[in-house]
């Protein structure tokens, strides 16, 4: 008696062990495929470009201080570099995403085309007309050319850009004088544009690259975005979510529109901090591309209203939650 049951209690570890074995093969090929797909988005991230995140159009000058002290007959000069920042009263995006899909062996990822129209007004642009004060009454103050400042998160994905200001075309270059938004582009803008008592408007035409993600970020005094997509499930997150949205089977079209009173983006650029929900930047820690890459920083940081355009079923997600029932099964069935 003794030994037919251990003979059976062997028997159900046995079976039990296999079982458990085989899930946990399967399990292991599921997890195999996720990092497969994680590598494929890599792929075609760093092929193409990367989650996109705009910041701007503000207007930047470099400037510098010298100062003369006289110490007996030595004279003496100290410099102090600053700079200069004005964000715009008003932004408006109307932005329109075409969807399209790349393959990587087994894997789709989800890549879109931007078309952003963007226009933004600067009330008082006039004052960089004029030199700043000195802070010192024997300094000196030199500044550069007004620049207009349009931050991207990755530009390797833009196509064509077109900058105008009260109606006058300005020459784009790449890059933008800001220390930690240094990628995206830039123009000079004519003194004769900065005319006192005349706001300054500034019309963009942006066609734009991007894969999974897309983010804008409120940093004028009122701000209105737009966005429509050829995309049935997005995900809406950052720090605000839309005002309006309506999805249908095949698009969808949300829009938020924000006050500087809400929301803290203006002065966060102003002191060039970090993202607080990052769009890929270059593989920098402090410019990643998700959360999980994001830097370990509790601080002040720019807020921004992000979308993401998911797949609703992830097949891998869906096999892993399912071997995981079936380990569960499997124990609850020989206990």
């Amino acid at each position: 008696m003794k030994n037919r049951l251990l003979f059976k209690t062997v028997s159900l570890l046995i079976v039990l062990a296999l079982l458990m074995a085989g899930l946990s093969m399967i399990q292991d090929v599921v997890k195999d495929r996720i990092r497969n797909r994680d590598y494929a988005v890599q792929s075609v991230v760093s092929s193409l470009a990367g989650t996109q995140t705009l910041i701007g159009p503000a207007l930047v000058q470099n400037c510098t201080e010298t100062t003369s002290t006289t110490n007996g007959k030595k004279v003496e000069y100290s410099t102090r570099e600053f700079q200069r920042m004005l964000l715009p009263d008003t932004l408006n995006h109307n932005a329109n995403a075409q969807m399209e899909e790349r393959s990587r062996g087994l894997h789709h990822i989800n890549t879109y085309v931007l078309h952003d129209q963007v226009s933004a007004g600067f009330a008082n642009a006039a004052q960089y007309a004029e030199l700043p004060r000195p802070s010192e009454p024997n300094a000196v103050v030199r500044c550069n050319k007004v620049l207009v400042a349009f931050a991207l998160s990755d530009p390797r994905g833009i196509r064509s850009a077109t900058l105008q200001a009260n109606g006058q075309n300005l020459a784009v270059e790449s890059g933008t004088p800001l220390e930690r938004y240094g990628k995206g582009i830039q123009a000079e803008i004519d003194a004769s544009l900065l005319k006192k008592g005349e706001a300054l408007n500034l019309d963009l035409k942006l066609q734009l690259l991007g894969t999974e993600q897309l983010a804008f970020s409120p940093i004028a005094t009122e701000s209105k975005v737009t966005l429509t997509a050829d995309w049935p499930h997005p995900s809406f997150g950052g720090s605000f979510l839309p005002s309006r949205r309506e999805v249908t089977d095949s698009s969808f079209t949300a829009s938020w529109e924000l006050s500087s009173l809400a929301t803290s983006a203006s002065t966060a650029f102003t002191r060039q901090q970090r993202l607080c929900s990052p769009g890929y930047w270059g593989g920098s820690d402090t410019y990643a591309a998700t959360a999980a890459r994001s830097h370990d920083d509790s601080g002040p940081c720019l807020e921004t209203m992000d979308t993401e355009f998911v797949n609703p079923v992830n097949v891998y997600s869906l096999s892993e939650r399912a071997t995981k029932y079936g380990i569960l099964f499997v124990i609850l069935t020989f206990v």
